[in-house]
Parts: structure tokens; C-alpha cells; sequence
């Protein structure tokens, strides 16, 4: 047999052969749910096996069949947690400054850049006392810091809230207290006020009895003084007579 000839069979038999794998898998094919593929897209595509399925796929079969629970799964709620609190961030109320062991600025959420007037990303990497007079504060490592701060630039005052994590980077949280520094700077100005009134009033009172005390000091001396001079007169007319 020539090569060729065993070339042709060769070739026919791997044809014949694809032939019937083709007609084999058109009529065993069975349809899959498309649910199972909704599944597979929550799932993270690792195929780590930590959830005890060899594959991601394997894993959104069984948890179509009840089987299993998405959330047995390390890399998705690893995802989740880290986009829940990404979520905390971005939404909480104050501003939120991450910070190197240097100080610098790595990460930020949107109140801090309405706050320290940070336009995009141009914060990274700058020191935070380009933002905050006098920087920060010391920090003791896992010590929570609390004090009271202006913002550069602005007359905004900042309550600070601060950690130095074991890392080494710090978590800041700023909290906008110029409106509650100026009624504690109003209402203490007028709590002075009012203390120097009540003290005037209380110096002019007692000025006033030692006034009145003088005056009556000063009559009862006169009245005693008459006393005398119309007793000695008295005893003088007496003994002329």
C-alpha cells in the first residue's frame, strides 16, 4: 500500500469519524436553561474550587438546581463585599481621605471633593497638608484621633476623625462644623456679654448700698453730733439757773 493510499484512508476514517460525532451531539444535545448562564454571569469565573465544584459552570448548575447557594462562594462575596463597601464611600455623608504612611492622598470619595475643592483624581499623591493647615495631627497607631481643623485655603472648619492603621496607612473622616463653630462663637460671645451686664449691674448695686450706707453713716454722725451739742446746751442753761 502506497503512502498515499493510507493517507486517503486515514483521512476518510477521521471524516466518517467527525460525521458521526457531529450527528451524535445534534441528537444528544440537551438544552440548557438560560437561567443556569444568568447564574454563571453573577459568578466570578475564577474555576478556584474553593466552593467545592470544579468549575464556575458546575457550581451555577447546581445552584439552578437548589443545590447550592451563590454565596458559597469565596471570590463572589469577596467582589461583593469590596463593592458594598466601595458603595458605604461613595455614599456616607462626610468625606473619607485614605492616606499613605507619609501622608499623602491615595484614595477619596466625592463629599471630600467638595469639601477640600479637589477637582478629579489630581489629589493623589499630594500631601494632605496641601488641604488641611498644619496636616494631621499625630497618630498613634489604632488610637482614634479627634480634632478640630481648618481647611487650606477656605474658611471651613473640619471636625477630624482619624486611625493609623497596622499598615501604616491612615482612614480620616471630615466632618464640616464651620456653621456649629460659629453659633458655639456667637453663643459664647453672647454668654461674656451677658455675664459682663450682670456683672456691671452687680458692681453699680453694690455701689449703690455703699452709697446709701455712707449717706446714713454720715447722718447718724451728724444726728449724734446735734445730740451732744443740745445735751451740753441743756446742761448749761441748767446750772445758770
Amino acid at each position: 500500500m502506497s503512502i498515499v493510499t493510507a493517507v486517503a484512508v486515514v483521512t476518510v476514517i477521521g471524516l466518517l469519524g467527525a460525521a458521526i460525532l457531529v450527528v451524535a451531539a445534534h441528537f444528544m444535545h440537551v438544552e440548557e436553561d438560560p437561567r443556569v448562564g444568568e447564574v454563571l454571569g453573577v459568578l466570578p469565573g475564577a474555576n478556584c474550587g474553593a466552593c467545592g465544584y470544579p468549575t464556575c459552570r458546575e457550581k451555577a448548575i447546581a445552584v439552578f438546581q437548589g443545590r447550592a447557594d451563590v454565596r458559597m462562594c469565596l471570590p463572589y462575596m469577596r467582589e461583593r463585599a469590596e463593592s458594598t463597601s466601595n458603595l458605604i464611600i461613595e455614599y456616607a455623608p462626610n468625606a473619607i481621605l485614605l492616606l499613605s504612611p507619609e501622608d499623602t492622598v491615595l484614595e477619596y470619595n466625592k463629599q471630600a471633593m467638595s469639601m477640600l475643592g479637589i477637582r478629579g483624581r489630581s489629589a493623589q499623591g499630594r500631601p494632605v497638608a496641601d488641604y488641611l493647615e498644619g496636616g494631621l495631627p499625630h497618630l498613634a497607631q489604632d488610637a482614634p484621633t479627634d480634632a478640630l481643623c481648618r481647611v487650606a485655603g477656605r474658611e471651613n472648619q473640619v471636625r477630624l476623625s482619624a486611625v493609623r492603621m497596622p499598615g501604616g496607612d491612615a482612614i480620616v473622616l471630615l466632618r464640616d462644623v464651620t456653621r456649629e463653630e460659629q453659633s458655639r462663637s456667637e453663643f459664647e460671645k453672647m454668654r461674656a456679654e451677658t455675664l459682663r451686664m450682670a456683672q456691671a449691674a452687680a458692681d453699680r448695686q453694690i455701689h449703690m448700698v455703699q452709697e446709701v450706707a455712707r449717706q446714713l453713716g454720715e447722718t447718724a454722725g451728724e444726728t449724734k453730733a446735734a445730740l451732744l451739742r443740745m445735751e451740753r446746751a441743756m446742761r448749761q442753761g441748767g446750772g445758770d439757773k
